[in-house]
């Protein structure tokens, strides 16, 4: 499974499902959540992370974008995740294809795993039809390339025609 990196990512939680399917494309996504109660504080650890971390800034916060020296970043345009992922790929002139590299929750690379190694925690079924596992070294979730990874890329293929 290949890992893009060319560009790395810093979505704000108003663009959180947007994170994910980035991610589903094998790039580096770190979601940041917002605390409302510090708005401010949080828009500044938003800008400190992404400048310590060299990241691009997906956003929909229309006050983070007034404020000076506002490292590399995209205004997100619309509410709805498929237009938004829609935005991201043309904007950066990206080429869509999932890879399943990177934990869609954890955002951490993924690691082979042994098919022994998995027998007890992924349905009987997908055990005896798979033969290539992996797993996230944060969380031990599990992954495989079943049929839900031809839905997503039939889905990203979609968001490509919008």
């Amino acid at each position: 499974m290949k890992e893009h990196s060319p560009v790395l990512f810093l979505a704000d939680a108003m663009v959180g499902r947007l994170g994910r399917w980035l991610r589903i494309l094998g790039y580096d996504v770190t979601t940041f959540h917002r605390d409302s109660k510090q708005a401010n504080r949080s828009r500044n650890r938003i800008i400190e992370q992404a400048r310590s971390e060299k990241r691009l800034i997906l956003t929909r916060d229309t006050y983070l974008l007034k404020r000076n020296n506002l490292p590399p970043h995209i205004f997100i345009k619309n509410d709805h995740p498929e237009e938004q992922f829609h935005q991201v790929l043309q904007d950066l002139n990206m080429e869509p294809s999932a890879s399943l590299s990177r934990c869609l929750d954890c955002n951490f690379s993924l690691k082979q795993i042994s098919k022994g190694a998995v027998k007890k925690r992924v349905p009987p079924y997908v055990f005896q039809t798979q033969s290539d596992f992996s797993q996230c070294p944060r969380c031990e979730k599990i992954y495989w390339e079943g049929t839900h990874v031809k839905r997503m890329i039939e889905r990203i293929k979609q968001f490509q025609t919008k």
